[in-house]
């Protein structure tokens, strides 16, 4: 992920959904599990 699209995330211009759907997020890993971590505010 690039600076700025962190930064935009910390601030709420971007949601974690967003980014990751347009590729400027991505992880590795369980995608079931990457989708409870929005339930605990990570994301």
């Amino acid at each position: 992920m690039k600076d700025t699209d962190y930064i935009d995330m910390i601030n709420g211009k971007l949601t974690g959904d967003k980014a990751y759907m347009t590729g400027k997020l991505r992880f590795k890993g369980n995608i079931s599990i990457g989708m409870k971590l929005k339930g605990l505010g990570v994301m």
